[in-house]
């Protein structure tokens, strides 16, 4: 491959890298950021697309890394100047207070820094750690604090010093990917169907959904894993249409990643695995055994159900004391059970039907929180017209579900167990809305992927073409 030939012929590129050779003069970090986005333009450039698909996925790349960029760099800049901290989260901050612990632990300087326990607020400790004077040092290494995101951002910070918004630079580069991947996948199931202006809309929708977008111009590891996550779907996809294990090797080594990040997604992982291996055998296999695999799977989830209640109800107790860990903190909380379930759990006795309420009520409230009636903070009032959005794209979603089981029966099969899988696990450990919002968005990609098809395959797609080439209907 003759790079001097690609630079010469791409002149974004050629870009690239003239901001590439002036930024490593500037600043080495800044300079490998910059070469990993010219890697990622040219390997859109040199992908086999057709020419105006990769001029439209280089233009988004492009749109979404610099606006990103813009309002991820002025929000830092505005908290470090009025002096909120390094991150517009508190667990953001956490998470840069950690890394730079590490980096310290990594310097071997660790044993110079005193320590004084959960005495000083996020946002005050982490400016001190700014402006030099580390004072009073948080060592409160939560396991969501810490994980996989908070090695990297020690290690990074190790070899080009505390800059905080090091972390947050690479989850704006990492939500700019997302959204490539979330068209691949919307791609899969429309195929030449997919029109010009619903590339647009996706692409923007991807780029531009608040919440996702929110994430990515924080510190926190939530797009590492909503990215992985969708990682690990563009491959399972792959898997299911062409049977190659080497497909499925990606998807397994993108969920150890996420479980590094995650510890709690493990078990719902490998279940997800398992589950799509043996989709994969039951459409190619032959009928009766397909027919007696059901019958199999069916008897084991029977014979659990009769015989296993100590097990199931072990599960019931730790999802409840989760929640009960959320309705005790602060911020707006909901009830997924009634309240004497969360009063003595020790002794709390339950049966088939609780699993029932709380399999309905923790789904209801995990696709439907904030509620409307519940808009009585301001911060809720703010959020109820993107909460609106959502509702609707809900609705299209349903549509674009039933639409991808009718062309791609397999593909929509994966992406909706995973849907079920992953969103079961919020649903049930689930109480505080905040909270809520942060963890739906691990499924939230791929509700959007199912909205995009959806509104594809609707009428309103044809009448709002002719609207905006202002077409008489």
């Amino acid at each position: 491959m003759n790079w001097f030939k690609i630079l010469a012929n791409n002149k974004l590129a050629l870009l690239a890298f003239l901001f590439f050779f002036i930024a490593s003069i500037i600043n080495t970090w800044l300079s490998i950021y910059i070469f990993v986005c010219a890697f990622v333009i040219i390997v859109l450039q040199r992908s086999k697309e057709e020419p105006a698909e990769k001029k439209l996925l280089i233009r988004f790349f492009l749109f979404g890394l610099f606006l990103r960029l813009l309002i991820g760099g002025v929000a830092h800049l505005i908290a470090v100047k009025y002096g909120n901290g390094l991150d517009i989260f508190g667990d953001g901050m956490a998470f840069a207070i950690n890394g730079r612990w590490i980096s310290a632990i990594l310097s071997g300087v660790a044993n110079k820094i005193p320590i004084i326990y959960d005495t000083a607020p996020d946002w005050e400790i982490s400016m001190g750690i700014l402006h030099g004077s580390w004072g009073q040092i948080w060592p409160h290494l939560h396991y969501y604090q810490v994980t996989l995101w908070g090695y990297i951002l020690g290690f990074l910070y190790r070899l080009f010093g505390f800059r905080p918004f090091i972390g947050i630079s690479i989850n704006i580069l990492l939500g700019t990917l997302l959204s490539l991947n979330l068209y691949f996948i919307t791609r899969y199931f429309l195929k030449d169907k997919l029109s010009k202006r619903m590339k647009i809309t996706s692409l923007l929708l991807f780029n531009l959904f608040p919440t996702i977008f929110l994430w990515s111009i924080t510190n926190m590891k939530d797009m590492s894993v909503i990215y992985l996550l969708s990682l690990f779907m563009l491959f399972v996809l792959k898997y299911l249409e062409t049977a190659r294990f080497k497909y499925m090797a990606v998807a397994v080594v993108s969920c150890a990643m996420i479980t590094s990040f995650r510890y709690e997604m493990l078990y719902p992982l490998l279940v997800l695995i398992a589950a799509y291996i043996y989709m994969k055998w039951f459409f190619s296999g032959r009928a009766f055994s397909r027919r007696l695999s059901l019958l199999i799977l069916a008897a084991a989830g029977l014979y659990f159900l009769l015989s296993k209640f100590e097990a199931l109800k072990r599960i019931f107790f730790s999802f409840a004391h989760s929640q009960l860990g959320h309705i005790n903190t602060e911020g707006t909380v909901y009830h997924i059970l009634p309240s004497y379930y969360y009063s003595d759990l020790a002794n709390l006795q339950v049966d088939l039907v609780d699993f029932i309420i709380l399999f309905i009520n923790g789904w209801f409230h995990m696709l439907f929180e904030p509620l409307p009636h519940r808009f009585n903070k301001f911060s809720l009032m703010a959020y109820q017209p993107i909460n609106w959005i959502w509702y609707i794209l809900l609705f299209f979603s349903v549509l674009g579900a039933v639409y991808s089981l009718r062309s791609k029966r397999q593909g929509a099969l994966g992406v909706l167990i995973f849907i079920f899988i992953i969103g079961s696990l919020i649903a049930f450990a689930s109480g505080n809305i905040g909270t809520n919002l942060r963890m739906r968005d691990m499924i939230t990609p791929f509700i959007l992927v199912f909205s995009i098809i959806g509104i594809q395959g609707t009428p309103i797609n044809n009448k709002l073409g002719r609207f905006l080439h202002g077409e008489n209907s």
